[in-house]
């Protein structure tokens, strides 16, 4: 989780509803260290608000859970389904805990499809978002643009 700024009100929800399987990591992670908290996750968790913030962005966790090969529950937002759809990741609507709580049920009842789901995620993470792509395609279209002398 980190100590981000809604680390009290969460910790503070999770002790009134009785979440005694959730545990808290209350400071900013290394990378490293990251990647083995990922891999020892059966789900991953991407961004769920209701902000204009969530309808624009796909934050780096989600490529970090998809790059590692980790199914990945997020919500179904414009700037998502730009890169994903519901073959790669667990699409739900936004700000809604239900549909959260729902798609975790889901993934756990159905290895199977957890396991498709991280599996075309991370070959569209590979295909379309990996660093070596992204940077071929930024170099293809900086040698595209008309050089002027000044």
């Amino acid at each position: 989780m980190g100590d981000g700024q809604k680390l009290l009100e969460t910790k503070k929800l999770a002790e009134e509803l009785g979440a005694h399987n959730v545990r808290f990591i209350e400071r900013r992670v290394p990378p490293v260290e990251l990647a083995q908290w990922i891999a020892n996750v059966d789900i991953c968790l991407g961004i769920f608000g209701d902000t204009p913030k969530t309808q624009l962005v796909i934050p780096n966790k989600v490529f970090e859970c998809v790059a590692m090969k980790k199914p990945v529950i997020t919500a179904d937002t414009p700037a998502v389904r730009e890169l994903f759809d519901e073959r790669e990741l667990c699409l739900v609507p936004a700000a809604n805990p239900e549909a959260i709580a729902a798609g975790i049920r889901k993934l756990k009842a159905e290895p199977a499809l957890s396991s498709t789901l991280a599996e075309n995620g991370f070959k569209k993470f590979c295909e379309r978002a990996a660093p070596a792509v992204i940077g071929k395609e930024l170099r293809e279209s900086l040698q595209s643009l008309p050089i002027h002398n000044s």
